[in-house]
């Protein structure tokens, strides 16, 4: 054809072999995208697997994704991305959870400056990681430390809308280093601030605002304001008794406080009706026969033997015997106490030699550890 240019073989070869390279090169930038996108999955896969296993206290197994996690993200993202960022966070709680306070503490503090450095410090995860290096270096016993570190994270909390229950636990550890240190009208503004900071965000975190009433209520115990106490012990109690699932210690601190303020003011019958919420609560959550019980069933049998109620008190201790009897897991030194208890009981029922046995058994179930520290042995 007239006026169409034709080209060399060597020109048409080159030609062909450059759009051939150019294919090759999409298609290996295609092929290693997918195999990136597909290694960061499994990198987020083992990350929630981590957060699973640290919920339900499996910190060995949680240590063990999120190092599997860390490695492959390590892989992918250059070093000192904040990337990595998440997985450190909670690979030092599950290191805190297993007893390894130095590395936690190495691992918080590395996240924190990889925060600083990409300047996202400022933000949620930089206030997780100051929550979470105060509360270990409470755990150590350096509350000043702690205290700074913890009022950091309420303020980068408190400038941005609340996700989850951070916030209320990073003021609750706050009050608990306050009543450690004995300052307790600083414990008692802080919680109550943060009762009405509650309120205002229209925060339904029952569990947290239970926990914090507790802390108040301990406050105002330790500042002998009795009623403001038991009014906040009893408005906590209510709100766990709501639970699926409440926190039994928590519950159990509760009853202890209020039966401790029943029985300084003598309403003995009080002190056995919050008992009995106390093991109603118990039942529910763990179901009847839980040893988590047998302090109530001992506590009830107690309060019925100083009420000269001899049968009451036999019923209630027939329960706790069985229970005891059905539960071979119990700690050495609970089996001791229960029974050491369960001796006084007999003893007050005329039961002398159920008491006696009673109180043989304790002695054998105390550790011989134990023991040789005792003065009395």
């Amino acid at each position: 054809m007239k006026g169409r240019k034709k080209f060399s073989r060597p020109v048409l070869a080159a030609g062909l072999a450059a759009l051939l390279l150019a294919g090759g090169v999409a298609g290996f930038r295609g092929i290693r995208r997918a195999w990136r996108a597909r290694l960061w999955q499994q990198s987020e896969t083992l990350l929630q697997k981590g957060i699973e296993a640290i919920g339900e206290k499996r910190w060995r197994e949680a240590e063990e994704d999120l190092r599997k996690s860390l490695e492959i993200r390590q892989g992918l993202l250059d070093p000192g991305h904040p990337g990595t960022v998440p997985v450190l966070h909670n690979l030092g709680l599950a290191c805190a959870g297993l007893g390894r306070m130095p590395e936690a503490e190495r691992i918080f503090r590395r996240t924190v400056v990889l925060l600083h450095r990409a300047a996202e410090d400022r933000g949620y995860c930089g206030a997780a990681a100051r929550a979470s290096l105060g509360s270990l270096n409470y755990e150590q016993d350096r509350s000043r430390r702690a205290e700074a570190l913890h009022l950091r994270a309420l303020f980068l909390l408190f400038r941005q809308p609340l996700e989850g229950g951070l916030a209320w636990m990073t003021l609750r550890d706050l009050a608990r280093n306050f009543l450690g240190r004995e300052e307790f009208r600083r414990a008692q503004s802080l919680l109550e601030n943060g009762l009405v900071m509650m309120e205002r965000r229209g925060a339904r975190d029952d569990q947290e605002r239970g926990k914090l009433l507790y802390l108040l209520g301990r406050a105002c115990r330790r500042q002998e304001d009795w009623t403001r106490a038991e009014r906040h012990h009893r408005d906590s109690l209510a709100l766990m008794e709501k639970l699926a699932d409440p926190p039994l210690e928590w519950l159990e601190k509760n009853c202890s406080a209020l039966m401790e303020i029943c029985e300084r003011e003598g309403r003995s019958e009080e002190r056995e009706a919050i008992c009995l919420r106390g093991l109603a609560a118990v039942s529910k959550a763990k179901g009847e026969g839980h040893p988590e019980t047998l302090a109530y069933l001992v506590t009830l049998a107690d309060l019925q033997g100083k009420r000269n109620d001899l049968a009451g008190a036999a019923r209630w201790l027939s329960q706790a015997v069985e229970v005891y009897r059905r539960s071979p897991g119990i700690p050495c030194e609970r089996r001791g106490l229960f029974l050491s208890q369960l001796a006084v009981q007999h003893n007050r029922c005329g039961r002398y030699r159920l008491s006696r046995l009673a109180a043989l058994h304790g002695l054998r179930a105390i550790p011989i550890r134990a023991k040789k520290r005792s003065p009395a042995w």
